[in-house]
């Protein structure tokens, strides 16, 4: 039997690897755009769905009737002649945690005057200074 020439072994699998990478290339580009593709697909599909919720939203505004709803619901307006009623509910905590915490003061300077002040005089830092060391005493 003959032994192939190791030459022809080198050459074929030379060829063989530049054919891979000939087809693996761009096989692998193929494989990155149809990634790409169906992301981009899902966004757009997203997008829609955005835009005919954004579309519906403005469909309702455009009626009177969702308006006075809408304004009586977030802003709390009545209707000429009817009156407003505020129900506290009796188990909530009245202990004044809305108003101003104790021990807090009130200052009548204006907010430039209390700016003015806390920037003008540094505090002065309190930092303990060690003595000096001793120094030997001479022979």
């Amino acid at each position: 039997m003959r032994r192939p020439n190791l030459w022809v072994v080198a050459v074929i699998v030379t060829v063989v690897l530049i054919v891979l990478l000939a087809i693996g290339v761009p096989l692998r580009n193929y494989y990155q755009g149809r990634t790409e593709i169906a992301r981009l697909n899902e966004s757009i599909v997203a997008k829609q769905e955005e835009k005919d919720r954004l579309l519906d939203e403005i469909e309702r505004y455009e009626d009177e009737e969702y308006i006075r709803q809408e304004a009586r619901r977030r802003l709390g307006v009545i209707e000429p002649g009817e009156t407003a009623y505020r129900i506290i509910d009796p188990r909530m905590d009245t202990d004044g945690s809305l108003s101003t915490p104790h021990g807090a003061e009130e200052t009548l300077d204006p907010w430039y005057v209390t700016l003015w002040e806390s920037i003008s005089e540094p505090p002065m830092p309190e930092v303990d200074i060690p003595p000096p060391p001793s120094e030997p005493e001479a022979p």
